[in-house]
């Protein structure tokens, strides 16, 4: 019986939009930069066969990982961007 709403909740249109939002800051990720976009591909191809497929939990799982991945990477660019400043300001 839990399958069976899981599998329900990948079909759902509510589904199709949040895997369209999900995969823009994603794909947002893919910067031309060596060995830095590997991640963000295997997710954008685990979003899409867990549609395909209508699998629910990996469709879970995939967003979980993409949100992991997407705060890692707004981490970094704020360490950065406050590094920056910090140097600017000796």
């Amino acid at each position: 019986m839990r399958t069976d709403a899981i599998n329900w909740f990948a079909s759902s249109e509510l589904c199709r939009s949040l895997q369209d939002g999900g995969k823009t800051p994603l794909t947002l990720l893919l910067t031309p930069i060596p060995f830095s976009n590997i991640p963000p591909a295997v997710l954008v191809i685990l979003i899409a066969l867990a549609y395909i497929e209508e699998d629910g939990l990996l469709l879970c799982l995939a967003f979980l990982f993409a949100v992991i991945l997407i705060s890692i990477a707004s981490a970094a660019v704020w360490g950065t961007i406050f590094g920056a400043l910090l140097i600017s300001d000796i």
